[in-house]
């Protein structure tokens, strides 16, 4: 097969330029909508480590609000990391 007779910086760059030439995601007003399995991927991912530090926290929390503070800043990071992938992959 052809495939197997390429060297792998050749095959690596065959795969960057598939994965990077789609949209992973589309702009849909003010949100990002994934439309390619990578931006699936991205967002089950931002939500799943959300998940873990609010299970992480609230764990250690006495209150609510004491949940919410301390959970809002690391929300806001992913956030914003998940942000900035869609905003380039759109």
């Amino acid at each position: 097969m052809v495939w197997d007779k390429l060297s792998n910086s050749i095959k690596i760059e065959i795969v960057k330029q598939i994965a990077m030439k789609s949209n992973w995601f589309k702009k849909a007003g003010w949100v990002y909508i994934p439309v390619h399995p990578m931006g699936l991927l991205v967002t089950i991912g931002a939500i799943a480590v959300n998940g873990w530090f609010f299970i992480a926290i609230d764990r250690h929390s006495h209150s609510v609000s004491d949940t919410l503070i301390n959970f809002f800043i690391y929300f806001s990071c992913v956030l914003f990391w998940w942000k900035w992938v869609a905003e380039k992959t759109s």
